[in-house]
């Protein structure tokens, strides 16, 4: 097992009427499919710019799609496919997965424009601190990003997935296993038409 912290880029395929469903009536599929790619590279420059040195992509759909296989190629990143009836469990066998072969993991998402490399860096240094689990924070009430040093399996089953009380119910349960927890920077998913201005603000505040 690899002493270090491993950073897995959950996402999917960028394939028309299959991303950013939520903003097809406002902006048409192809448009959501665009925002789902910025969001992606953004996740993976800051993936890039971080202190991992081991970055994966878990990916939903075509593993092959010609957008993931770019991104893979160009970095060197490992490509798997995820696995599991519903979001929980395809997080957790990402997760487990990861934790046969390093020590530590941490999951992110591919929703947020203001996801920075100082987010990444500062999970991984939580992890290397040996918290058991670190969570970053989204105004919707879920999370963006989720790390632990063991496949805590009860933090994904029979959650209310997509619901405004996801960050909640598994900071109750952390407490109730009694692990130690630490919560990052908090930032927006892009998920609504009336989400798109944060995107183009972080967008701004980038060039």
């Amino acid at each position: 097992m690899h002493d270090d912290v491993v950073l897995i880029v959950f996402s999917r395929a960028p394939e028309p009427g299959k991303v950013k469903t939520r903003l097809i009536d406002a902006v048409g599929e192809q448009q959501a499919t665009d925002i789902y790619k910025q969001l992606l590279a953004n996740t993976i420059k800051a993936a890039v710019s971080s202190a991992f040195s081991q970055v994966e992509l878990c990916i939903a759909g075509d593993v092959e799609h010609p957008f993931i296989k770019s991104i893979s190629e160009e970095y060197g990143f490992p490509v798997y496919a995820q696995q599991g009836d519903d979001l929980g469990m395809r997080m957790y066998h990402a997760l487990a997965q990861a934790l046969l072969r390093y020590s530590g993991a941490v999951l992110v998402g591919c929703d947020c424009a203001g996801l920075t490399e100082d987010d990444l860096n500062q999970a991984r240094e939580a992890l290397l601190e040996r918290t058991e689990v670190v969570l970053g924070p989204s105004t919707d009430g879920g999370y963006y990003l989720v790390g632990m040093s063991q496949p805590y399996q009860e933090l994904f089953t029979d959650m209310p997935w997509g619901s405004e009380t996801v960050l909640q119910e598994t900071l109750a349960r952390i407490k109730q296993q009694g692990l130690g927890t630490t919560l990052i920077a908090e930032h927006t998913d892009i998920d609504f038409p009336e989400d798109l201005g944060q995107l183009s603000t972080n967008e701004a505040g980038k060039n």
